[in-house]
């Protein structure tokens, strides 16, 4: 019985070891086979992998290009050491006048995010955020930008929660919670940006309902508005409701903004002195969340200095 279940142990060794084989030789030393392959892994973010299989196609198309920006990305994140960084910014710099026609072919997005990286690790933390308010949705700079917010406020009260948001036409992004309101501020590259990538991340900072307040950036600004539930995806429990507090009647006029600061777009120039408003238990940075209706009943939710 022993020798028996010996020799089934060393067949199936042998068998794995002839599927090793066969999975080893599939593509041979085809380099289109390796440069196709390697782009699949670009697409997954798979950066590790796929320099490998650039490595593999050698000097086809531009392969060599491909290894040298997949070197780089794995070099540029924020645990990175300084002089990693360093190096993805010389690689970087030595790719910002190629173009390669693939969405996923951005030099000048990750050598700006390695460079407000290196900021950061270097204690400029007022540079290092003007870059992640810049790079908006680019992989994490919105978390690190509120990150450093609050270490330089010395405040972590905000909670924000992550979701993604579900593109298509039908993904219609509004000021206030409901399709009543205004559409909220979008621009060309927002718009590409949601098509190309199918599902986008954004912070989830609160609901009114059926509606979720998210963040993200257009043209370098941050901005927030309200999209439906059935619009997210993923998105973590506990997000808090907001509830309406009262009214308010304000003397003199004031800007509206669609974030609690002024590094956020000015929704409107001046609410009317006089005006009275609704306003929320949402509380920011000396920014108040209030809803003006003008004289046309048309709504605006956003947030005023206190």
């Amino acid at each position: 019985m022993q020798e028996w279940f010996r020799n089934a142990v060393i067949g199936i060794l042998l068998c794995c070891m002839m599927l090793s084989a066969a999975v080893a030789d599939i593509g041979g030393d085809d380099p289109a086979f390796f440069y196709d392959t390697a782009l699949k892994n670009v697409e997954l973010d798979r950066y590790a992998d796929a320099e490998e299989y650039f490595a593999k196609a050698g000097s086809y198309k531009d392969a060599a290009l491909w290894k040298r920006y997949c070197e780089a990305i794995q070099k540029t994140n924020g645990d990175a050491a300084i002089a990693d960084l360093q190096r993805a910014q010389t690689l970087f710099d030595g790719l910002l006048n190629v173009s390669i026609e693939n969405d996923k072919w951005q030099p000048a997005q990750w050598k700006k995010y390695g460079q407000a990286l290196l900021n950061e690790k270097k204690g400029f933390l007022d540079s290092a955020m003007k870059t992640y308010q810049e790079l908006g949705n680019f992989q994490d700079s919105l978390d690190r930008y509120w990150m450093l917010n609050d270490q330089r406020n010395g405040t972590s009260g905000r909670s924000t929660y992550e979701g993604w948001l579900v593109t298509s036409k039908y993904a219609v992004i509004y000021i206030g919670p409901g399709s009543n309101y205004p559409e909220g501020e979008t621009s060309d590259a927002w718009e590409k940006e949601r098509q190309n990538s199918k599902k986008v991340k954004v912070s989830v900072l609160e609901k009114t309902g059926y509606w979720y307040l998210i963040e993200y950036s257009v043209d370098g600004l941050l901005t927030r508005g309200y999209v439906a539930q059935n619009r997210l995806v993923d998105v973590q429990v506990g997000v808090p409701e907001t509830t309406e507090k009262g009214v308010l009647k304000i003397g003199g006029g004031k800007p509206l903004y669609a974030g609690p600061g002024e590094e956020y777009k000015v929704r409107l120039n001046m609410i009317p002195a006089g005006s009275t408003l609704r306003i929320f238990d949402d509380e920011e940075d000396g920014y108040q969340l209030v809803e003006y209706e003008d004289a046309k009943g048309i709504c605006y939710r956003g947030w005023m200095e206190k």
